[in-house]
């Protein structure tokens, strides 16, 4: 079970083209993402795609290019997601309102191994041999 779950809504623009998307970011902190939750209400009629980036690079879905839906959710279970934060939310709409996507992502801390000291310089060698005469 994920530490944290961070919400984001996320509105794309109305006649916003699929050769020109909006990118927004939905950045959070370092973290192993380990589950995304989606879900688009009702409105968009197949007007609407998104996706899931870092830098603009597509990320999520895994073999679509986008994921077009309407009154629709979803549930993706991951591993080996980039850990960076710098999470996006790439997306079009070619119809006259604005349409929404929610989003949750399921969070656990990153653990990085202790930082082993500092192994001693050249320098340190002579002066503790010099110290000794």
């Amino acid at each position: 079970m994920a530490v944290e779950i961070q919400h984001f809504t996320v509105s794309i623009p109305a006649g916003t083209p699929i050769n020109a998307p909006v990118t927004t970011a939905i950045t959070i902190p370092v973290r192993i993402v380990r589950q995304v939750d989606w879900r688009v209400p009702n409105g968009p009629v197949g007007l609407m795609g998104w996706r899931l980036t870092m830098g603009k690079v597509k990320v999520l879905p895994i073999g679509d290019d986008w994921v077009v839906a309407n009154s629709e959710s979803g549930t993706w279970h991951v591993d080996d997601l980039p850990d960076s934060g710098a999470w996006q939310v790439t997306g079009y709409n070619t119809g006259t309102h604005p349409h929404s996507v929610y989003i949750a992502l399921h969070c656990d801390l990153v653990i990085r191994p202790p930082r082993l000291p500092a192994l001693p310089g050249p320098g340190m060698w002579k002066s503790a041999v010099g110290a000794g005469r």
